[in-house]
């Protein structure tokens, strides 16, 4: 089983606040968040705050707050993506963004 991640076991009111302060600094800062952290008396890395802060992120993204439905969610799209990048393969380059809309079709 994999070891849990430092940040998700800070206490809930912290988590909370550390929350806030990333959608406030648009999810970047993830040194002075750690700095923060630390200062309070959490020993945390850099990099424990930017992998939590990811997971957040794209749990925002998804417009839930549980990680499985995340993951399933950005699955899904890369699926979508990869598929209508099969489907309108042709010799000539196209536009990302008729990729995009493909597989936004696709998604229904």
């Amino acid at each position: 089983m994999a070891r849990p991640q430092t940040v998700n076991q800070l206490p809930d009111s912290i988590k909370k606040k550390l929350n806030k302060k990333l959608t406030e600094s648009s999810f970047s800062g993830y040194v002075q968040l750690t700095e923060w952290l630390n200062s309070l008396g959490y020993p945390v890395s850099k990099s424990s705050v930017h992998r939590y802060a990811e997971r957040r992120r794209l749990s925002l993204i998804a417009g839930n707050d549980a990680p499985g439905a995340t993951a399933n969610i950005v699955d899904t799209k890369l699926r979508c993506l990869k598929i209508a990048s099969l489907c309108l393969k042709t010799d000539e380059k196209l536009p990302a963004d008729e990729v995009t809309k493909c597989a936004e079709n696709l998604m229904g």
